[in-house]
């Protein structure tokens, strides 16, 4: 039964088995992505709660900032985490990814930084989504098959592409790895960026703050006063985007 359809998103539910299909028909900002969340919301809250919810985002082509994926986590997964926790009814929730992938990225993003530790599943196709959907939720999960690697060579010069292959139901581990690299990885980038602002000396005295000398001890070690230690360590406080000296400690690998 349709209980909600515009240009933009339609809610399908399934009142005998408890499941929302909810399919973002044209949803491409930021307006548009929050309208329709708090439209699920009241639809929701309506129903009394909604246990298991399948999201078609195929159609999805908005990449969900840092801040607007806290507020989902805040405003839709924490009540509804809540409130079926109340009930004791276990959720499920699978989505049928975007065919843009930073869009689908950012989604994974949410749950990766969720206050509820829930990790939905993700499916390339809808049948098999609909599929798993059904199954009851202590259906037994097979044993993970190794996936098939492959380097390939005739591709774009000095582009290098690995395909892997794997199965169904291994994508949903797999997507959260692949973007806790592309995580790292960027912020092993932002790092970078940073300690190649210091100078030369504040380089030198960053190695010492790491090792654990005080600002006195750095002060007589390089025959310097006491206050220019306190300005030079003001510096690379602000050029490392550092808060506190504990964190200083991630760039000991550049020294």
């Amino acid at each position: 039964m349709i209980i909600y359809d515009t240009p933009k998103f339609q809610i399908d539910y399934l009142e005998k088995e408890g499941i929302s299909f909810n399919s973002f028909v044209n949803c491409n900002n930021a307006n548009d992505f929050i309208g329709i969340i708090k439209d699920y919301r009241v639809h929701f809250d309506n129903v009394g709660g909604i246990s298991k919810a399948l999201w078609d985002n195929t159609n999805l082509t908005f990449t969900i900032p840092p801040d607007l994926q806290k507020w989902v986590d805040n405003f839709l997964n924490m009540p509804d985490w809540q409130k079926l926790n109340q009930l004791y009814v276990p959720p499920k929730l699978g989505f049928v990814i975007s065919t843009d992938t930073a869009s689908h990225l950012s989604v994974v993003d949410v749950f990766e930084n969720s206050q509820t530790g829930f990790r939905p599943h993700f499916f390339v196709n809808k049948e098999e989504a609909v599929e798993w959907m059904f199954k009851p939720n202590n259906t037994p999960k097979s044993l993970p098959e190794p996936p098939e690697i492959k380097i390939l060579h005739d591709v774009i010069p000095h582009k290098t592409r690995i395909e892997l292959t794997i199965d169904s139901e291994d994508l949903s581990e797999y997507l959260f790895m692949l973007n806790k690299l592309l995580r790292s990885r960027k912020l092993t980038q932002k790092h970078t960026e940073n300690y190649l602002k210091l100078t030369k000396r504040e380089r030198e005295i960053l190695g010492l703050i790491i090792h654990g000398m005080t600002d006195k001890l750095i002060a007589t070690h390089l025959c310097l006063s006491y206050e220019t230690i306190r300005t030079h360590r003001k510096n690379i406080m602000t050029k490392l985007e550092c808060k506190k000296a504990s964190q200083l400690s991630i760039y000991a690998y550049f020294l």
